[in-house]
C-alpha cells in the first residue's frame, strides 16, 4: 500500500472517529448531563458555605466571651470575612439584635423560631440559608444568600442566582420539591430548594466541547478530499482535478443546507438567520464562511498539487473560452461577494462602523473573515487565468481580457447594483496579477 493510500485511510479513520465523538458530545450537550453537574456543584458549595457559617458562629462566640459582650464584633474582621462570601452574621441578646455584619438587609430585630428549622428564609430581596448556634443568652445567626429575587428587573436588578453559583442566568428557585428533580440539599443532607433550568438551553462554557469536534471533523473532511484528488494521476487526468473536488465540496455545502447543522452548531450566533440571512443558500453569516471556506479549499488543489504550474493548451475554440471563462467567472464572484458585502452591513443587526471599536463583536469580525474568505476566490480564479495565458502574446492576453471584462458592465446592469470603485478595484485587481 502506497503512502498516499496510507494517509487516505488514517485520515478516514480518524474522521470517523472524531465524528462519532463530536455526535456523542452533542447528544451529552444536550441532556441533562450539564443540570446535574452544576447541581451537584451548587450542593457542594451550599454544604461548604454552611461549613464555613459554622466556623465563623464558633469563632464569634470565642470573640463575645473574650470580650464580655457583642461590642467588639463591629471591628472585628469576621463580618468582612463573611461578607466576601455573601454571608450576614447576626447576633441576637436574649431575643434581641445586638450585632449584625450587613446593614444593606433588614434583618429581624427579634429573634424567630422558624431560623431553628434551617429553611431558607426572604428577606429584602433575597433568600438565605440559616445557620443558628447558641449559647447562654445568645443566639447567632448566619443568613447563607442563595438567591436575589426583586418585584421588578432592568440592567441593576436581575432575578438570579449569585454569579458564584455557577449556574445560567435564566434558573429559577422553587421550593416544592416535585416541582424539580435538581434538589440542593445542603450539609444537613435535608432538602432546601430545587433548581428549574430553562426549558430552551442556553450555550454554556460546555458547547465549546462539541463545537470543536465538529470543527475537527470538517478539516478531517476537506483533507480526506484534498488526498484523494491528490491520488489522481495529474500527468493524464490533471484537469478533471479542479472542478472534481471543487464540485465534491459545493456538494457538500448543499448536503449541510439540506441535512442540516448539529445542533450545538446551530444554537450559536455565528449561524442564527436573525442577525443576518439571505435565503436558503445563504441561511447565515456562518454559512457564507462555510462555503468560502470549502470553495477556497477545492480550489487551493491547483495550487498544492502542481496543477496550476501545467500550461494550458486547449484545441480549437477552447483555446479561448476556457481562459475567458475563468476571467469571467473571478469578475462575477467578485461582484458576489461586494453585493454580499453590500447587504450584510445594510440588512443585518451587526455592526460594521470601525469608528465605533465598543460596538464592534464576534460577529463584526466573523462578517469580515467570511468577506475575505470569499474574495480570495476571484483572486484564485484570475490567478489561474493568468498562468493559463502565460505563454500567449500580450495583446492576446489584452484582448481576451477586455472581452471577459464585459460581464462587468452586463452584471451591472441585469443583475446587481455596482459601485464605482468596486469595479476599479477588481480591475487594479486583475491588472496587478496579469502583470
Amino acid at each position: 500500500m502506497s503512502v498516499r493510500l496510507k494517509n487516505i485511510r488514517t485520515v478516514f479513520v480518524a474522521l470517523l472517529v472524531t465524528a462519532a465523538l463530536a455526535v456523542v458530545a452533542d447528544h451529552l450537550y444536550h441532556s441533562d448531563l450539564e443540570w446535574r453537574l452544576r447541581t451537584a456543584c451548587l450542593d457542594a458549595r451550599l454544604s461548604d458555605l454552611e461549613g464555613k457559617a459554622a466556623d465563623m458562629l464558633a469563632r464569634t462566640e470565642q470573640q463575645i466571651i473574650s470580650a464580655d459582650g457583642p461590642l467588639a464584633l463591629f471591628s472585628s474582621e469576621t463580618g468582612d470575612e463573611a461578607k466576601k462570601s455573601d454571608i450576614t452574621l447576626l447576633v441576637y441578646k436574649e431575643g434581641t439584635i445586638a450585632y449584625w455584619s450587613d446593614n444593606s438587609i433588614a434583618f429581624p430585630v427579634l429573634y424567630q423560631e422558624s431560623f431553628d428549622a434551617h429553611k431558607p428564609v426572604f428577606y429584602s430581596n433575597g433568600w438565605f440559608v440559616p445557620v443558628h448556634r447558641e449559647f447562654p443568652g445568645y443566639s447567632m445567626l448566619a443568613l447563607i444568600k442563595v438567591y436575589n429575587q426583586y418585584p421588578i428587573v432592568n440592567n441593576l436588578l436581575q432575578t438570579r442566582f449569585p454569579k458564584s453559583f455557577w449556574l445560567p442566568g435564566a434558573t429559577t428557585i422553587t421550593f416544592n420539591e416535585k416541582a424539580s428533580i435538581f434538589h440542593i440539599m445542603g450539609s444537613e443532607n435535608e432538602f432546601h430548594f430545587g433548581l428549574i433550568f430553562p426549558d430552551k438551553k442556553p450555550n454554556t462554557v460546555f458547547i465549546i466541547i462539541p463545537i470543536l469536534l465538529w470543527i475537527v471533523s470538517l478539516f478531517l473532511l476537506i483533507r480526506l478530499v484534498t488526498l484523494a484528488a491528490g491520488s489522481i494521476n495529474l500527468k493524464s487526468r490533471g484537469t478533471v482535478i479542479i472542478p472534481l473536488a471543487l464540485g465534491l465540496f459545493v456538494v457538500i455545502y448543499f448536503l449541510i443546507l439540506l441535512i442540516g447543522l448539529p445542533p450545538s452548531v446551530r444554537s450559536t450566533e455565528l449561524f442564527s438567520p436573525f442577525l443576518w440571512s439571505s435565503g436558503r443558500l445563504l441561511p447565515s453569516v456562518g454559512h457564507a464562511i462555510l462555503l468560502g471556506l470549502l470553495i477556497v479549499s477545492g480550489m487551493k488543489i491547483s495550487f498544492s498539487r502542481g496543477v496550476f504550474k501545467i500550461p494550458w493548451n486547449g484545441n480549437g475554440v477552447w483555446n479561448l473560452a476556457l481562459p475567458a471563462t475563468v476571467i469571467a467567472l473571478g469578475f462575477a464572484s467578485f461582484l458576489t461577494v461586494e453585493a454580499y458585502f453590500r447587504d450584510l452591513v445594510l440588512s443585518s443587526a451587526i455592526s460594521f462602523e470601525a469608528f465605533k471599536i465598543l460596538d464592534m463583536s464576534f460577529m463584526s469580525l466573523a462578517g469580515f473573515v467570511s468577506v475575505m474568505l470569499l474574495l480570495t476566490v476571484p483572486v484564485m480564479l484570475f490567478m489561474i487565468a493568468c498562468r493559463m495565458m502565460n505563454e500567449w502574446p500580450q495583446i492576446s492576453r489584452l484582448a481576451l481580457s477586455a472581452v471577459a471584462s464585459l460581464i462587468l458592465p452586463l452584471s451591472c446592469l441585469l443583475v446587481t447594483d455596482c459601485s464605482l470603485m468596486g469595479i476599479i478595484y477588481v480591475l487594479l485587481l486583475f491588472l496587478t496579477i496579469m502583470t
